[in-house]
C-alpha cells in the first residue's frame, strides 16, 4: 500500500500538470483569435489623374474644416496617393485640387471612403472640376 505522503505529492504534481497544460492551451488559442479590430486595415487609396496642363496639389478636407495635402500630380501624369487613416474616420471627404497659377480649386464633392477603398479621380484638360469613379482593383 502507497504512503499518503507519495499519494497528496502525486495528486498536486497531476493537478499542477492539468492546471498549466490548460493555460498554454488557453494562451495558445488565443494567438489564433483576432477580432476585426486586431487585423490591420487596407489604407484607402485615390488614383489621381491629371489630364490638366498645370501642376495639382492634392488635398483631403474632411467636414470641420480640417484638411490635409495627399500629394502633388504633375501634367499629365497618374499618381496613386495614400489617404490618411485618420482623415476617412468620418467616412466622407472632399477631394481638392489646387492647381499652381489659378484661383479656382476643383473638388470633387463630398465622397464616401472606407479603409480599403480605391477611387479613381479625374482632372480633365480645363481643370475646372474632379470626377470621381470607382478604381479598378
Amino acid at each position: 500500500m502507497p504512503n499518503t505522503m507519495s499519494v497528496a505529492r502525486i495528486l498536486r504534481r497531476s493537478s499542477m500538470i492539468v492546471v498549466g497544460t490548460a493555460m498554454l492551451a488557453a494562451t495558445g488559442c488565443s494567438l489564433f483569435r483576432h477580432s476585426e479590430e486586431d487585423l490591420p486595415l487596407a489604407p484607402a487609396v485615390v488614383e489621381f489623374e491629371n489630364q490638366s496642363l498645370d501642376q495639382a496639389d492634392v488635398f483631403v478636407v474632411r467636414l470641420g474644416a480640417d484638411s490635409r495635402r495627399i500629394g502633388t500630380v504633375q501634367p499629365g501624369r497618374t499618381e496613386v496617393l495614400q489617404v490618411p487613416r485618420d482623415m476617412i474616420m468620418s467616412g466622407t471627404v472632399d477631394i481638392v485640387a489646387r492647381l499652381l497659377a489659378h484661383r479656382f480649386t476643383p473638388s470633387s464633392g463630398q465622397v464616401s471612403i472606407n479603409p480599403g477603398d480605391r477611387l479613381h479621380i479625374t482632372l480633365p484638360p480645363d481643370g475646372r472640376q474632379l470626377s470621381v469613379l470607382p478604381a479598378a482593383p
